[in-house]
């Protein structure tokens, strides 16, 4: 064969090789992207890995919202699910910036006692594409006295607290039936267990509860 042929041939199949590493990567789960969704899969090593990655992406928002003793689940806590939505908003706003819109100023005290003030505002609609997404609920009556409603705005009254460390030091988990229970500890408080238990819907994730133990 032709050495010239050769070399093309070569050439073609590096750049259709590299093309497809390019592709691979770009299309393979970003965990900066926040529009992932948790898909079930069979494979426990994988299942795990992209638990723990989901997890670690959220974790703060759950921690910095949640009353563990109050609600049996958590997924039972609508005031829970706003904040968490709330949060999450507020803390990739340039994924939002152009939902949120400036209205009046609202003050309000945050779930740790802290006085604080907003303006901006985000349809309500958009608080329940969030809980639908993590938690599969939705459109249910938003009572938090954190919150002012105008004209089914909802105020971004964020609780966010960035300083929470938790660095995920180990995750197992365990299927039975439809359920998905991960058992993770935190390097800052490893003797401590917190199992978060997931739903499978439709081949899709969605958080169901968290337990502290």
């Amino acid at each position: 064969m032709n050495k010239k042929i050769i070399l093309v041939i070569l050439v073609v199949i590096s750049s259709i090789l590299i093309i497809y590493s390019i592709f691979k990567k770009t299309y393979a789960y970003d965990y900066k992207d926040y529009d992932y969704t948790l898909f079930y899969k069979k494979d426990k090593e994988e299942l795990t890995n992209d638990i723990k990655n989901y997890i670690g992406d959220i974790d703060y928002l759950i921690y910095n919202n949640s009353d563990f003793s109050i609600y049996n689940n958590l997924s039972d806590n609508y005031e829970f699910m706003v904040n968490f939505a709330i949060d999450y908003i507020s803390t990739h706003k340039d994924k939002y910036q152009d939902k949120i819109v400036l209205l009046e100023t609202f003050k309000y005290t945050d779930e740790h006692n802290h006085n604080k003030v907003t303006n901006e505002y985000i349809d309500i609609d958009t608080i329940y594409d969030i809980t639908n997404k993590y938690f599969g609920i939705k459109e249910f009556l938003i009572l938090n006295n954190n919150i002012n409603i105008i004209n089914k705005y909802i105020s971004l009254s964020s609780n966010t607290n960035n300083d929470v460390d938790l660095d995920i030091y180990s995750i197992d988990i365990e299927e039975v039936g439809s359920v998905v229970q991960a058992n993770i500890k935190y390097t800052n408080d490893s003797s401590t267990n917190y199992i978060y238990t997931f739903r499978i819907d439709n081949n899709i994730l969605k958080l169901y509860n968290v337990e502290v133990r």
